[in-house]
């Protein structure tokens, strides 16, 4: 994901993201220049949007995403930027 898409994000009602892969798909997103759930999902975090919808779902994967899963990344995410100084989940996520 771009680090810095616009100005000033914060507080924004809807993120809209791409989020073609799942979390244990990284390098393959990388590698494709796609985003996975949890990265889509920390974006919305860190801007504080209050609604993230993802978009572009691959259809090569027939099952629909395991979003407890990615949340949990995002988490895991967030604790490790908190750590930074940066952003990530906060409290009530």
């Amino acid at each position: 994901p771009n680090s810095n898409p616009i100005p000033n994000p914060q507080g924004s009602t809807l993120l809209i993201h791409e989020a073609t892969f799942e979390g244990d798909k990284q390098e393959e997103a990388d590698k494709k220049k796609h985003c996975t759930i949890p990265e889509a999902m920390n974006v919305g975090v860190i801007m504080d949007a209050r609604f993230t919808l993802l978009t572009h779902f691959s259809q090569r994967y027939p099952k629909f995403p395991d979003l407890g899963a990615a949340l949990e990344q995002v988490r895991r995410l967030g604790a490790l930027e908190n750590s930074r100084g940066g952003g990530g989940v906060g409290g009530g996520a």
